[in-house]
């Protein structure tokens, strides 16, 4: 590497500054997407969905120029006046080796990119049936209240049919009562006026007989 710097050091220094750059601007670009978002709940939620149309095609624009500087760096060297067939193959074992290295940054970036976005799905999910049973609950709650509204409803209509049940009951006994206690009025009275003829009777068949 020192020899290759010191064939083409300017080449090879504006090759690492543009891997650079382009490094620092994916990682500040992905940062700068997420990030805690706050629900309608004013709950934290602590991932947001990383694939929207915006953010893939900024991604896309960065890999597409960090392919461009990898292959103008490999433009370069493969320019370079090489001395002998071990130093190209050594050359050809380091782009090989760096290619492989690219290919599993992608990878291990898409890994990343489902894994977020699986995670803000299973927290959306999470949040959906959380909000469901909340839902739930308070529909349960307002139909024990309806219940317990109607069976007090009911119960009162009961005592009070109960009631006017009783106080009717107890006029009728009493109009009975009054009824029982004018016939046995009446019945003394009619006694008394049988026996007050049945003594006139005698009185006047005893003058009678004196006579």
């Amino acid at each position: 590497m020192f020899e290759l710097l010191s064939r083409s050091p300017v080449a090879l220094l504006v090759s690492l500054a543009g891997h650079i750059l382009i490094g620092m601007a994916l990682f500040f670009a992905l940062d700068n997407r997420f990030g805690d978002e706050i629900d309608q709940s004013g709950e934290v939620i602590q991932a947001v969905m990383a694939n929207t149309p915006e953010m893939e095609s900024r991604v896309e624009e960065l890999r597409e120029t960090l392919a461009q500087l990898e292959a103008e760096e490999s433009e370069t060297l493969a320019s370079l006046p090489i001395d002998n067939s071990a130093e190209q193959l050594r050359l050809q074992q380091e782009e090989a080796r760096r290619e492989a290295e690219r290919e599993q940054r992608e990878l291990a970036e898409q890994q990343r990119i489902e894994e977020e976005r699986e995670l803000a799905e299973q927290l959306r999910r999470a949040e959906e049936e959380r909000r469901a049973e909340e839902e739930r609950q308070e529909a349960e709650r307002i139909k024990q209240e309806q219940e317990q509204e109607s069976e007090e409803k009911r119960l009162a209509e009961e005592a009070e049919r109960i009631k006017q049940e009783q106080e009717a009951e107890e006029k009728r006994l009493a109009e009975e009562a009054e009824q029982k206690r004018l016939a046995e009025e009446a019945e003394q009275k009619r006694l008394a006026e049988e026996a007050e003829q049945k003594r006139l009777a005698e009185e006047a068949e005893q003058k009678r007989l004196a006579e």
